[in-house]
């Protein structure tokens, strides 16, 4: 798999580099925020799982679980580094479990 499809598939998620919160999702619950970010994850482990190196969609997965936490935090009104100290990412990932055997 090369590494531009891994910075392209990163890309929605950034902003100067960074994670960033994605506003189109914060009018929904939180249930719909997470569901809606383990079902684009999901679909693009399918679609790449076959590729040897699939173990290099780990910094898309840390991209898209912190971008997931600031547009809770945003959601909520408060600071994602509140919302990662109260989320707990194994009740998380049994909502939206990730199909690369993480």
């Amino acid at each position: 798999m090369p590494l531009d499809v891994v910075k392209g598939k990163c890309a929605p998620y950034l902003h100067r580099g960074q994670p960033a919160k994605q506003t189109a999702l914060q009018n929904g619950s939180d249930y719909t925020i997470v569901a809606t970010f383990g079902a684009i994850y999901r679909g693009i482990v399918q679609y790449y799982l076959l590729a040897g190196d699939v173990f290099r969609l780990h910094r898309l997965r840390w991209v898209m679980e912190t971008s997931m936490l600031k547009t809770l935090a945003g959601c909520r009104g408060t600071a994602w580094s509140a919302e990662l100290g109260t989320a707990d990412l194994a009740e998380v990932r049994t909502v939206c479990p990730s199909s690369a055997g993480d």
